[in-house]
């Protein structure tokens, strides 16, 4: 039901000097992440120490410049923290600096919901992603699991048409002409079915090759899949493809 607070909550904790952006921040979690909990919220970086230190967050919004120092000496003292850590700045020159820290995501002010979505979902999924890995490879071949912001979901290979690319997401559309959206990169998923009845066609698209339709010839040439999606074929991935094709069809 709609306002239920979820049974497995994720400590949160946010780290701003700016009374606004904090209020702002906690009523986009308050509406659209029931699963998360502020535990805490601190204007300074030693205050922000000291809360992490005895609430265990499980994840971190981190404004860049703070009254006594930066979040990146949030970061340096509690490195553990790093891939948590979401931050959330009117700067975008930090982000270079952000991504060495190997933070989950870098957010600009002011927050869009699509950003603070996918911010989330890199976080939750980010530490389960070897486990939902061996999952879809090694405990069921003939299923892959998907990240969602409450755990997994396992999702037939056969009923998978195409994956296409969305800028860090990947769109998976299925037999029964649904759709679903996962924050991992098409490059993710390619190295999973690597072994698979797939082939990545385009720098987009990620095909399964049992759902071609026709293929139609040309610089690179596009098919036809089961769906009725006509996509592209890159021109310097036709030959590896149409080698690929040859192979499953022929059952090699």
């Amino acid at each position: 039901m709609p306002g239920t607070k979820p049974e497995t909550t994720l400590r949160t904790l946010i780290l701003d000097d700016e009374f606004r952006s904090r209020s702002s921040l906690r009523i986009l979690l308050g509406h659209h992440f029931p699963q998360l909990e502020i535990v805490g919220e601190a204007e300074t970086v030693s205050s922000a120490i000291e809360m992490a230190t005895a609430l265990l967050p499980d994840i971190v919004f981190l404004d860049i410049e703070l009254p006594d120092g930066s979040a990146f000496d949030f970061l340096d003292v509690l490195p553990h923290l790093h891939r948590k850590a979401i931050i959330v700045s009117a700067h975008p020159q930090h982000s270079v600096r952000a991504f060495k820290y190997a933070t989950a995501h870098y957010l600009l002010k002011p927050i869009e919901l699509s950003d603070l979505r996918e911010a989330v979902a890199r976080v939750i999924s980010g530490p389960a992603t070897e486990v939902v890995k061996s999952i879809a490879v090694a405990n069921d071949p003939h299923r892959l699991a998907l990240p969602t912001l409450e755990g997994f979901r396992m999702v037939a290979l056969k009923d998978i048409v195409y994956c296409e690319a969305e800028s860090n997401y990947t769109i998976f559309y299925f037999l029964d002409k649904s759709s679903f959206v996962v924050s991992n990169n098409l490059g993710h998923y390619e190295e999973i079915l690597a072994n698979k009845p797939f082939f990545r066609v385009h720098n987009k698209f990620l095909i399964h090759l049992d759902h071609i339709k026709v293929y139609h010839r040309g610089r690179g040439g596009w098919v036809e899949m089961s769906n009725g999606k006509q996509v592209e074929v890159s021109a310097r991935r036709r030959d590896g493809f149409l080698a690929r094709l040859a192979e499953f069809t022929s059952g090699a």
